[in-house]
Formats: C-alpha cells, structure tokens, sequence
C-alpha cells in the first residue's frame, strides 16, 4: 500500500499504537524539519531526580555481567528520569528545536536530531549516531572521528546496523561511514 504510518512501541513492550497518518489520533503531534537548528536559545528551568551513583552502579554492574556471559556485546544504560518543569508538555513541544520532536496525547514529549531509518525508492538508509559534541567547535568532526574510544563505537553501530539490516535485504553496503 505504501502508506504513511505511525508506529510506537513502548520500552517495556506491554503497549503499541499503530495508525494510517491520516487518521492519526488529535492528541498525537509530530514534526520532521530538516531544516531546523537543534541550538538550545534559552535555557529552560528544571528540575531533574536521577540515579544515586549507588542505583547507576548496581545496574551498570548487572550489564557488566550479561556481557561477561556472552548474553549481549553491547548496551545502552538508560533509566527513567522524572523532570520538574513549570512548563506544560505542549509548551515543550513547542519550544523544541528539533529536526523529530513528538507529542504523544498527555503522556511526553521526545524530540532528537537524529533520523535513525529512512525507506528511500524501496532502499532502506540508516544514519547511526554515537557519541556527542559540541558542532560550533572548530573541526568537530574530525575531532571526534578521531577519537579512539567514540571511533569504536561508531565501528560496532555500523557493523550492527549492516548486520540487522543484512536480515530483511538481500543486498546491504556502507556508503558512508
């Protein structure tokens, strides 16, 4: 059908939506700008309840396990944070800089500037992101490209992407690493 979609899954898989964008539900909002500065302009007062050192530890030490079994090679540590903000969730979408933001009914706002997949004239591209910088520092690129530690692990999300996508194509190449 080739029909535009919206699809969302949540992380404890207990719950989904899936619907025609045309019949998107009102309270669900989203935007994809190509052409928007993901720039913070000002600074937006809130309050954040992260782990203790002690919770990140337990946890962290639980991932070092399952890669020292063999379970996993490669994790992403992340938790729930409860944010305190004067702002309403609408206010934040609003206020977001992004190329992909999200409003989902009354529940959160996400927003982010990474496209992660993208379906193309029935090719499949993918545009992993790893580490972070600063992109107004002079030669941010080659700084981090540079890097051994964020190198190896933009080495291990390619070849993890080329893997998984190997598994629904039949031809898959690194144009651009």
């Amino acid at each position: 059908l080739k029909e535009p979609f919206f699809f969302m899954i949540s992380y404890d898989l207990n719950d989904y939506i899936i619907q025609p964008l045309k019949e998107l539900d009102k309270d669900i909002c989203f935007e994809i700008n190509d052409k928007v500065s993901s720039k913070i302009n000002e600074k937006i007062p809130l309050e954040k309840n992260a782990l203790t050192f002690k919770e990140y530890e337990e946890k962290f030490n639980i991932l070092q396990e399952n890669i020292k079994e063999g379970n996993t090679y490669l994790l992403n540590l992340t938790t729930p944070t409860e944010i305190k903000t004067d702002l309403s969730l609408e206010k934040i979408y609003q206020k977001a800089h992004a190329k992909f933001k999200l409003k989902f009914k009354d529940k959160f706002v996400c927003f982010s500037p990474e496209r992660f997949v993208e379906i193309k004239k029935d090719k499949i591209y993918t545009y992993p992101m790893k580490g972070t910088i600063d992109a107004q520092i002079p030669n941010a690129q080659a700084k981090i490209l540079g890097d051994t530690k964020e190198m190896a692990e933009h080495t291990m999300v390619v070849d993890l992407l080329r893997n998984d996508l190997g598994i629904v194509s039949s031809k898959v190449k690194v144009e651009k690493f």
